[in-house]
């Protein structure tokens, strides 16, 4: 099994730059982001960096086109909720997601590509969409 995107796109985003030397913050003045939205994309936390996002690093980082291609190729690959081969049983998912099979049925549909790519979470204060 390969490596999740988020890992993938945030190891090779580390990986170029320290290659060309620069700080986080040497990268994001170059490519026009703040400091924190690489430091986010190269710990993962942003999973699903923009297209445009992605153009710009790879500017910065003045990337040939084997790398680019790789570096957009990981920056679109997506991770399924269950990313293993064989799926999760209720007891091995997230205990927020206890309960909620027809909303995590819709979620992986969505993230999979076989329906609009818009998610919007809704609800009172206090009801987990953050988490």
């Amino acid at each position: 099994m390969g490596a999740p995107q988020s890992t993938a796109f945030a190891a090779l985003l580390r990986r170029f730059r320290r290659e060309t030397g620069m700080t986080q913050a040497e990268l994001a003045e170059i490519a026009g982001l703040s400091t924190e939205a690489v430091s986010a994309l190269e710990r993962g936390i942003n999973r699903t960096p923009r297209r445009e996002t992605v153009d710009l690093l790879s500017e910065a980082l003045n990337l040939d086109e084997h790398n680019r291609v790789q570096f957009e190729q990981a920056a679109r690959r997506r991770v399924s909720l269950a990313s293993s081969s064989t799926p999760e049983s209720a007891s091995e998912r997230p205990a927020a997601l206890v309960g909620r099979a027809q909303e995590l049925s819709l979620i992986e549909r969505l993230l999979s590509g076989h329906s609009a790519p818009v998610l919007l979470f809704s609800g009172e204060p206090g009801v987990g969409k953050t988490r």
